[in-house]
């Protein structure tokens, strides 16, 4: 499934096995369940409520990202997840499936980088104002990373626990 834009915010609600969406110059806005997303624009706000089985990747160069990632990995392989910004902030909040295992990366050139523990169990492996890195869950779970950042703004993600199935 792919989405263009040229001028204007686009929101996007489905379920795909592959999806891609881009806008030059609008938000976006992205609701479902994808094996793989790949989301990019160059001058908006990214707004995510997903759940990924696969990789994902959300990029802008002048916007904030914000939203919710479940980590499915019902793919039964890993997986990477990749959210950059030029310039703005990123604030998600990541929950991962039963039996994944997730490694979070969160990094700044300018700003603050935040892990937040809501959901018990974050392991915080090494932190700076402008960096910080975790883990949770087992070493023999399916592997998942997700690395943030931003050049000139804040990051800030929320560990928020297991999801319940369903």
């Amino acid at each position: 499934m792919s989405l263009y834009t040229v001028s204007g915010d686009a929101s996007l609600r489905v379920d795909a096995g592959q999806a891609s969406v881009q806008s030059v110059h609008g938000g976006l806005s992205i609701e479902g369940r994808f094996g793989t997303l790949e989301a990019d624009t160059v001058s908006g706000d990214m707004s995510l409520l997903v759940e990924l089985a696969g990789d994902g990747t959300a990029r802008t160069t002048s916007g904030d990202i914000s939203g919710e990632i479940a980590i499915s990995g019902s793919s039964g392989g890993g997986g990477s997840i990749h959210l950059s910004t030029t310039s703005g902030d990123v604030e998600v909040e990541v929950w991962r499936g039963e039996g994944v295992r997730l490694l979070v990366h969160a990094s700044t050139t300018s700003g603050r980088a935040t892990l937040e523990d809501a959901g018990g169990g974050l392991n915080v492996t090494s932190a700076t104002v402008r960096e910080v890195s975790g883990s949770v869950g087992s070493p023999e779970g399916r592997e998942f990373t997700l690395a943030a950042e931003s050049t000139s703004g804040d990051v800030t993600i929320r560990y928020a626990g297991v999801r319940p199935a369903g």
